[in-house]
């Protein structure tokens, strides 16, 4: 038997990149530490990472990473950290996709 739990979620976004949360759809709570949504389910598949640049000092490297979904134009992100690239990178492609869900 699975542990799954389900839960109907919407997406809110103030336009900026930090502003965009991942809420309870039916009490209205900020749902914390939501690492994925399963694109999966609605794309095919899921997003693709790369590495297309590592540079800086190892005290203070700076990553630019790209994110790659079937049907929209790759978005990449960068900072000091491969997991904050990736996550900026995502937050572009979430971005794209609130703006354009085709």
């Amino acid at each position: 038997m699975s542990n799954t739990k389900t839960m109907k979620i919407r997406i809110e976004s103030d336009g900026t990149a930090t502003g965009t949360k991942v809420v309870n759809a039916e009490t209205g709570q900020a749902i914390s530490g939501v690492r994925s949504i399963h694109w999966d389910l609605e794309v095919g598949e899921l997003p693709a990472y790369a590495t297309l640049d590592q540079s800086g000092p190892s005290h203070l490297p700076r990553f630019i990473i790209e994110v790659r979904l079937q049907g929209y134009a790759p978005e990449t992100g960068e900072a000091g950290s491969k997991r904050d690239a990736e996550k900026a990178a995502a937050q572009r492609m979430l971005d794209a996709r609130l703006k354009d869900p085709q």
